[in-house]
């Protein structure tokens, strides 16, 4: 039993090594973005919570603070096929569900989705909010969390309640202060089941390069897709 808690432990650490250089791809794209694609200050007033936290600089700040996790992780980076094809196929699944979802509910968004899964903060802030939710919560809080757990408790509850956890925090960190602006029980319940809970579920489940580069990819597709 102990030696299958370590080599699961040992997976996911480089699971998320591996997603955490990947993703510095975003990240050279979004100083790119920043450079010719400046945002406007309804835009940034628009923008994810987490985005607006961190104020004019914020772009720059989500990529030193990519660099830096993907620093951390480094010792456990190897490298495999799957994880490449993980990477590819999160893009590819990004962009199927993006136009479904605008074949579906058209160019306006139902009343349960945040005004900031649209074209209305613009790609470099959408990228940015993609970026640093990822960075923060999938790539540092959840295996973290769950790295925590397992060294107390049966590892199958330890990753429930480590996605549950961050499912929680994600939500609370988008709808309360200091990042958060009025408390609104249908965005928060959105936020806790989709990009908290289920996009937690995914990358324990799959790669986490999977969710990664499917939630950066969908960033960088809604200003086109979802006016708003």
């Amino acid at each position: 039993m102990t030696a299958e808690r370590d080599t699961g432990t040992e997976e996911l650490a480089r699971s998320v090594a591996v997603a955490s250089v990947l993703v510095l791809a975003f990240a050279a794209l979004l100083v790119v973005l920043d450079r010719c694609v400046p945002t406007s200050g309804a835009q940034r007033r628009d923008a994810d919570p987490l985005v607006q936290l961190l104020g004019e600089r914020a772009p720059w700040l989500v990529i030193a603070a990519t660099i830096i996790v993907a620093g951390a992780w480094r010792r456990h980076l190897r490298i495999q096929r799957s994880d490449l094809l993980g990477a590819l196929a999160g893009v590819a699944t990004a962009v199927v569900l993006t136009l479904a979802i605008r074949g579906i509910l058209g160019p306006r968004l139902p009343s349960f989705i945040p005004s900031e899964e649209s074209a209305r903060p613009g790609v470099t802030l959408g990228l940015a909010a993609g970026l640093i939710e990822e960075t923060a919560f999938r790539l540092v809080l959840l295996p973290a969390t769950l790295f925590a757990l397992a060294s107390r408790m049966d590892r199958r509850i330890a990753t429930v309640l480590a996605v549950v956890i961050t499912a929680v925090l994600f939500s609370l960190s988008h709808e309360l202060g200091p990042a958060g602006g009025v408390f609104a029980p249908r965005f928060m319940l959105t936020r806790f089941l989709v990009p908290g809970l289920a996009m937690s579920v995914v990358a324990l489940r799959t790669r986490m390069s999977f969710l990664v580069f499917a939630h950066c990819t969908a960033h960088l597709l809604i200003p086109s897709l979802l006016p708003g």
